[in-house]
């Protein structure tokens, strides 16, 4: 099938946050010290405030990025810094920042920093290296950029890019040639690098039409890749893994994969999982990967399945060592008697009034829980 999906506005309002987000003046901020996501404070009674989180690879897939988005996405501006290149030496992964989560961010209103490594320390596994961290130097001068900015995340983005990506990506080269050498561990090409910028560039500028059809190429190609894939931490009963398409009217265009897709009645449905394959129930950061991930697929204005209008719903399907079904939202004595009989601690059972909130205040998502004991 092939599937294609319009978004033009996002209405989400997001629960299952990890408490309370710890606070960093701003004057301090370390960002390689600081907690993966938290909020920046510019006032001592800390009402002016930017909620903050940080990737550790410009891949999506690494270390739930979007578990740490979706913690601050609460917050009227919250800005995501990435680095706009990762390359771990040759004996490991080379990743680079790509359109996708350029459009990604702009619909959710998510600031980007571009941002770079200049240091790290040589791994126990021969030929590569771990801990990089960020230039902090770059980082405070935009974030300071960005405290007086009063536009959306789209324009802040795209100014961005256009102005800073070539310098920013060119540093991270250079600054991998330096630890290279410093290290001596021989790392990905530079001249590779270089050559892929290259071709991200037009009569010697960024250009971001270059870039969204260079990087569209290898996500699409990802995709395909993915459908193939099984994880353990997803368990689908029913459905298969699909990929679909989803434009928007800011240009952005997106190439995803649904871990779960099947039919119920004349509805669609998009669904997906995350399994606790050890514990009671999956991670809290996995449920929050799984329902940012949701957001754009549950804002989708329309559905076409082959060229035909389809209606659809989307769901969360949680699987653990458990015992059951609950399907949310629902009645807080239906979760009561759940909780009850899987015996769920304090902590299992107040995420679960919070996934019940989730669930009731976001109308197009359903949350399921079906326990494999």
């Amino acid at each position: 099938m092939i599937l294609n999906g319009v978004v033009r506005n996002i209405r989400y309002t997001a629960h299952v946050r990890a408490g309370e987000l710890k606070r960093s003046p701003a004057a301090t901020f370390d960002v390689n010290q600081a907690s993966p996501f938290g909020i920046l404070t510019y006032d001592a009674n800390g009402d002016e405030m930017i909620g903050y989180s940080k990737w550790v690879s410009p891949k999506r897939t690494r270390s739930y990025p979007f578990a740490r988005i979706y913690n601050t996405y609460h917050l009227p501006k919250k800005v995501t810094i990435i680095p706009i290149i990762k390359d771990e030496g040759l004996a490991g992964d080379l990743d680079r920042i790509n359109f996708i989560t350029f459009s990604w961010m702009n619909l959710m209103n998510v600031y980007i920093i571009l941002a770079w490594y200049d240091d790290a320390v040589v791994s126990r596994r021969a030929g590569k290296i771990t801990n990089q961290r960020f230039n902090t130097t770059y980082i405070h001068e935009r974030l300071t950029e960005l405290r007086s900015y009063h536009q959306t995340a789209l324009h802040w983005n795209m100014m961005h890019f256009q102005r800073d990506f070539v310098d920013i990506y060119q540093r991270a080269v250079a600054s991998y040639e330096i630890l290279a050498q410093r290290f001596e561990i021989a790392m990905h090409s530079k001249q590779g690098n270089l050559q892929t910028l290259e071709a991200f560039m037009h009569k010697s500028m960024f250009d971001l039409e270059r870039f969204k059809q260079i990087t569209l190429q290898g996500s699409q190609s990802a995709a395909a890749r993915e459908i193939v894939t099984q994880h353990a931490a997803e368990y689908t009963p029913v459905g298969k893994k699909m990929s679909i398409q989803i434009v928007n009217q800011l240009g952005g265009q997106y190439f995803l994969t649904v871990d779960g897709l099947y039919r119920e009645g004349d509805n669609i449905v998009f669904q997906e999982a995350k399994n606790a394959s050890k514990g009671v129930l999956p991670s809290l950061t996995d449920i929050q990967d799984g329902l940012f991930k949701l957001i754009l697929f549950a804002n989708m204005e329309v559905l076409t399945v082959d060229d035909v209008v389809m209606p659809f719903r989307v769901e969360l399907h949680l699987s653990g060592n458990f015992a059951g079904k609950l399907g949310l939202p629902a009645s807080a004595e239906a979760i009561a008697a759940f909780t009850t009989h899987n015996r769920f601690n304090r902590m299992q059972t107040t995420l679960l009034y919070l996934l019940n909130q989730e669930a009731t205040a976001n109308t197009q998502l359903s949350i399921l829980l079906a326990g494999r004991v």
